[in-house]
């Protein structure tokens, strides 16, 4: 098996952002198939682990409500904790939650956005949040206390991870920082995925 990772400039990271690209099962609600997806376990076996530094790695990786728990009996399924785990990572907690909103003009000042929030698919409620987990390896040092949980930020393109969580997780770590899966080149992070330059024209 070709090692996935030997195209990085470096071999460790301080933090990594991951938002893997995980198989629903067929016929879920609303879901097309924008890009190739993984399989659970196939996601599980990328030596992840290697990439932690060895002062102390953190883990922050994007889950939807679906994949949130595995289902009971699902043998093909896993849940983020233990994709993380068998990664070498172990539950901190929730670092991020992604409130979605429908405009890009929020005012922080209050408590929802003028525009109103997202409503997404959803075979019970329909959904306008997506939440960030954080996982742990080693010891990493935290460097603020002052980094908050909700995000308020508007959806853009299917996937697109909202700016502020990049500004937050370089605020909570050190680099260097790593992202997974990733759709768009960014300042300060080095990237890795087969769309890993996807979002760039939007972005400029």
């Amino acid at each position: 098996m070709t090692y996935p990772f030997s195209d990085l400039p470096q071999r460790h990271f301080k933090l990594i952002m991951a938002d893997p690209a995980t198989r629903f099962a067929a016929g879920t609600k609303g879901r097309p198939q924008h890009y190739p997806r993984m399989s659970d376990h196939e996601i599980a076996a990328l030596p992840v682990g290697d990439l932690a530094h060895p002062d102390g790695c953190w883990l922050l990786l994007w889950v939807t409500s679906p994949k949130l728990y595995r289902p009971k009996g699902a043998r093909t399924k896993l849940s983020p904790q233990e994709i993380a785990a068998a990664w070498g990572f172990r539950y901190s907690g929730r670092a991020f939650v992604w409130v979605k909103t429908e405009r890009a003009e929020c005012d922080p000042l209050v408590v929802f956005p003028r525009g109103g929030l997202f409503m997404g698919q959803g075979y019970t409620t329909r959904k306008n949040a997506e939440d960030c987990l954080l996982f742990r390896k080693g010891s990493p040092k935290r460097k603020s206390a002052s980094v908050h949980e909700v995000i308020l930020s508007p959806v853009r393109e299917h996937s697109r991870k909202p700016d502020e969580a990049y500004r937050r997780a370089m605020q909570y770590a050190d680099g260097p920082h790593l992202e997974l899966f990733s759709r768009e080149s960014r300042a300060g992070w080095t990237t890795w995925g087969n769309e890993a330059t996807k979002f760039d024209e939007a972005a400029a």
